[in-house]
């Protein structure tokens, strides 16, 4: 099995000039060689959903956790 955490990034996405979450997924492939799935992934929009959510998988070492937190963050954090 694997576990699963489903962060709210719109706000990463409004800084980033990034559309949606689908576009932050992409973002973060390139620019991190992260990946993540954008919420088009996982089932329509709720009635009135206006957030964008990406989902994360932390079914790894812990090691590999803090590793990609922390080219997430540099990512979100470096905007060219």
């Amino acid at each position: 099995g694997a576990f699963y955490i489903y962060p709210n990034v719109t706000e990463a996405c409004r800084n980033l000039d990034l559309r949606d979450s689908k576009e932050f997924q992409q973002y973060l492939l390139h620019k991190a060689n992260v990946a993540v799935l954008a919420r088009s992934c996982f089932g329509r929009r709720n009635e009135g959903e206006k957030e964008e959510y990406i989902r994360l998988s932390y079914a790894t070492s812990r090691e590999n956790i803090i590793e990609g937190v922390k080219r997430i963050k540099k990512a979100v954090e470096s905007k060219s």
